[in-house]
């Protein structure tokens, strides 16, 4: 039950934006810094090989939140080779924080 609420988290707001057409008034900075601590959780989570339903909710929020940055990218006309470059930062981010090159210490001090 606590995967579905988090499932449902920012489906108003996501709707929302889509039907206004619009992403004013929301904060990007937060959403992406949201983006950020999710994804230190979920790795975190992972590679120290926990059930993923100790932190199922917080990849649904994650997924959201992916969702939210890529409307406001949308509707505040970030432009395309500034989202592309964003979206491989995030990508390669990603990728370091579940690779051995990140290591568990580090994990635990971001965490």
């Amino acid at each position: 039950s606590v995967l579905l609420g988090s499932c449902l988290r920012s489906t108003p707001q996501i709707a929302r934006i889509i039907r206004a057409g619009s992403a004013r008034g929301v904060s990007v900075l937060a959403s992406i810094a949201e983006l950020v601590a999710y994804s230190i959780t979920c790795a975190y989570n992972f590679r120290l090989g926990y059930a993923f339903s100790t932190y199922g909710e917080v990849a649904a929020c994650w997924v959201q939140d992916i969702a939210l940055v890529a409307l406001i990218s949308r509707y505040n006309r970030s432009g395309r080779k500034r989202l592309a470059v964003g979206t491989v930062l995030f990508a390669a981010y990603c990728w370091w924080l579940s690779s051995p090159r990140c290591s568990i210490p580090i994990l635990r001090i971001l965490q």
